[in-house]
Parts: C-alpha cells; sequence; structure tokens
C-alpha cells in the first residue's frame, strides 16, 4: 500500500482513506521497476565477493598454500584500488536486472 500511496502522490491522485484499485499496468509498471531495481542492487552488492571467489578458484598455490580471501583482496586493492573491486560490475548489473525482471514476471503471470 506505501507504493500505491507514494505513485499516487506523484500522479497527484491522493486519495487520503481510500486507494483505489491499482490498475493492471501499473502494477506491472511497479513489479518492473522493482525488478529492475532489485536485480542491479544485488548485483553491484554481490560483485566484489563473486570477484574474489573467482579469483581464488584460478590462482595457483603459493608456496603449497591455497589463495585466502584477505590475500586476493589485498591484492586486488593494491594493484587496481576499490575500483578493482568492481570490475565488471555493468554487464553484471545488466544481466542481474534482465534475470529478476524476467523472473518476477513469468512468476506475477503464472501467480494470475
Amino acid at each position: 500500500k506505501v507504493v500505491w500511496a507514494v505513485l499516487d502522490r506523484l500522479q497527484g491522485q491522493h486519495t487520503p482513506t481510500l486507494l483505489p484499485d491499482p490498475s493492471t499496468s501499473q502494477v506491472m509498471a511497479v513489479q518492473t521497476v522493482s525488478s529492475c531495481c532489485a536485480g542491479a542492487t544485488s548485483s553491484v552488492v554481490t560483485a566484489p565477493l563473486d570477484l574474489i571467489k573467482t579469483r581464488i578458484q584460478i590462482a595457483r598455490k603459493r608456496d603449497g598454500q591455497p589463495a585466502t580471501f584477505r590475500a586476493v583482496l589485498q591484492e586486488v586493492l593494491r594493484e587496481d584500488g576499490w575500483r578493482g573491486m568492481f570490475r565488471g560490475v555493468v554487464p553484471r548489473m545488466a544481466n542481474g536486472t534482465l534475470w529478476s525482471t524476467a523472473m518476477v514476471t513469468v512468476y506475477e503471470a503464472l501467480k494470475r
């Protein structure tokens, strides 16, 4: 109901006591925007962790010891700084946004 109240307020159709039922196009618009935001946010939040995980997986063992999370983190920060932690985040965001939008759209269509 909060989302619809904000949407109504933005459209200048604020009804103080009773909110009208949203149209199908409004529901789809809110779901699409929400899933895009969720996909983009999750991609940005998990990008550094995924980068470190991937580098650990492909790292060669040094002195017989496997690469550690901390060692890989320090190496990335030393070589590329914080920007290096987010290398490749734009394609990752595009992928996450498309997948989450498709998933929510199909789920909501099947739910009805």
